[in-house]
């Protein structure tokens, strides 16, 4: 159901681009891209797909699972390249959780790193959102379209997500977990399977709440991370020649980041385009020119998944011996 929703959602988005918009005039921003400045894109790519790794190498490392860079950095890269083909975000979990345990990884760990990777980078992208609308509202409420209610709505959801997070923590919260896993128990065979391994990781989950420092600096490479893919689209505009405040397009942009994030569509398709297009349509930028950018966002950063598939060609299950190393 969730897929059948993701492909309207974005088949409704693209039909809407494609019937208001002259595609010549697209095709043609887009011939004129200079590439040369596009090429600044690679090492900010890089950048911003290891340090992705290493954040989530960080969180397990806190419960003492040790993989070196390199190792964790393929699994990502190679979960990343299959993310593309299931739901947003969903999707590329569920493939690293089972590719993690493919070689020889603690499930319950894994889960529960991912768990924490997820509810943490969340909120940092909700920060960054909250951050992005207070930044759109204050220093360019001038333009057609009211920024106010947007902040209203990234600040409730900033303050809901903070609150559930802590929540998760709390001792009510552990005995309603322990009573819904007792009554999954209860019914015995696949069920009290399940639950055993649902206990376990929420117990490595509960874990994190002794690496507060580790957390905190998750949550600052986060930011780090969010703020990269802004230089990014930054180094797009550029590329394609578009006027466009920096400040106005880091709010934005943060804002259109988390929209993608949101399990809504495939892989953000139309999102990138129409969110982008939208924003840059509010400040004199032509729709044609305002989807090229959009278009080309996309692509680079579709670009920076195919990593993850040349490795996945050639890779090779490691022996069980390397277990926690490597």
């Amino acid at each position: 159901m969730l897929r059948l929703i993701q492909i309207l959602v974005s088949l409704l988005l693209v039909g809407w681009i494609v019937t208001t918009i002259d595609l010549a005039e697209v095709g043609q921003h887009l011939r004129n891209t200079r590439f040369d400045i596009l090429a600044l894109s690679i090492p900010v790519v890089i950048a911003n797909r290891w340090l992705m790794s290493a954040k989530w190498n960080l969180l397990l490392k806190a419960q003492g699972v040790i993989l070196s860079e390199w190792r964790c950095f393929r699994i990502y890269a190679m979960s990343n390249f299959v993310g593309i083909f299931l739901p947003a975000t969903v999707g590329a979990d569920l493939s690293r959780a089972a590719l993690a345990k493919y070689e020889h990884l603690p499930l319950p760990t894994v889960a529960s790193s991912i768990l924490v990777e997820r509810l943490l980078g969340f909120a940092a992208l909700v920060f960054m959102t909250v951050v992005g609308a207070a930044l759109l509202a204050l220093f360019f409420g001038d333009i057609t379209f009211s920024f106010g209610s947007l902040l209203g709505i990234a600040g409730s959801a900033m303050a809901f997500f903070a609150v559930a997070i802590l929540a998760s923590f709390s001792q009510p919260m552990q005995r309603f977990v322990a009573w819904v896993l007792a009554k999954l128990a209860g019914f015995g065979g696949v069920m009290a399977k399940l639950s055993a391994m649902l206990e376990k990781t929420y117990s490595a989950y509960l874990e994190y709440r002794g690496h507060r420092t580790t957390l905190l600096v998750f949550f600052v490479l986060s930011c780090v991370e969010g703020s990269l893919l802004i230089l990014l689209a930054y180094i797009v505009t550029v590329a394609l020649q578009v006027e466009v405040n920096f400040f106005y397009l880091a709010a934005f942009v943060s804002i259109v980041v988390f929209l993608i994030r949101m399990p809504i569509s495939i892989d953000g398709l139309g999102i990138y385009e129409k969110g982008t297009q939208f924003f840059l349509l509010q400040v004199g930028v032509s729709a044609s020119l305002g989807l090229a950018t959009g278009i080309l966002f996309h692509i680079v950063c579709l670009v920076a998944l195919l990593p993850g598939g040349v490795l996945m060609a050639f890779y090779r299950r490691p022996a069980l011996s390397s277990n926690h190393s490597t």
